[in-house]
């Protein structure tokens, strides 16, 4: 897996523009990661829909690993 990162801009209020190099197994797990997080994030803040809906979000969870990953 390759992850290189580039700075192109600094700005003043600290934050910062970069370049990201990836390759496609970099790609997949970063965007896995990020969706897993999301997903996450959602649920964990609609206690309403689990619910409302609970067998759709045990399906939803079932289809992750133990890692977290899908």
């Amino acid at each position: 897996m390759k992850i290189k990162t580039k700075l192109r801009k600094e700005r003043k209020d600290g934050s910062a523009i970069c370049e990201l190099d990836l390759d496609k197994e970099a790609k997949d797990w970063l965007i896995g990661e990020g969706f897993v997080s999301v997903l996450s994030k959602a649920l964990g803040m609609s206690e309403s829909l689990a619910k409302r809906q609970p067998k759709r979000i045990r399906e939803l969870v079932k289809d992750l690993d133990i890692d977290g990953r899908c």
